[in-house]
């Protein structure tokens, strides 16, 4: 039984999913603001997925977004929209030996380059994937529901304007 100490270093503003056999784990920052986790191996290799996917690739995206649009109090307290659109997907397999420390460190983002650089000690690691993949239909989408946002802010502001001089009229 041998145990893996993974690292990973510059995800704390990307937030991957990050899968260790098949199995999405959990994982924690620490004082560093490096991504650790620890996994049991019985010699056998280990298949490290790291994933990044956008919320607006997901099945009823445009549902989800409104609702959160409304909830956020019409988008004031609402998350920015990334500025790049790059997902990845690298998957890596790791035969350790005895107690190892891998490291993974994702680079700059840009089209068709290597996504995550791996420094290790004592195991053999093989890459399966390993690039960023620009997602032009998630930039399409969020494109789209900027538009719709902005028409749902006008149309909130005539509403109100409405409502506003229907009530003095009223009282005139």
């Amino acid at each position: 039984m041998s145990t893996v100490n993974l690292k990973f270093a510059n995800f704390s503003n990307y937030l991957p999913i990050i899968e260790v056999n098949g199995e999405e784990i959990s994982y924690k920052k620490n004082q560093y603001g490096l991504i650790e986790t620890h996994v049991e191996s019985s010699n056998k290799p280990i298949e490290v997925k790291i994933t990044k996917i956008f919320e607006v690739n997901g099945p009823l995206w445009f549902l989800y977004s409104m609702i959160f649009f409304v909830i956020s109090i019409f988008g004031i307290f609402d998350n920015k929209a990334p500025k790049n659109f790059f997902s990845m997907t690298s998957t890596f397999y790791i035969n350790p030996q005895d107690n190892c420390d891998v490291k993974f460190i994702l680079q700059k983002r840009i089209k068709d380059a290597k996504a995550v650089e791996i420094e290790s000690s004592n195991c053999e690691i093989t890459e399966k994937d390993n690039q960023f993949i620009f997602d032009s239909n998630a930039k399409k989408r969020y494109k789209t529901l900027k538009i719709v946002k902005a028409f749902v802010w006008i149309a909130l502001i005539a509403f109100i304007a409405t409502f506003l001089v229907l009530t003095i009229e009223k009282y005139m």
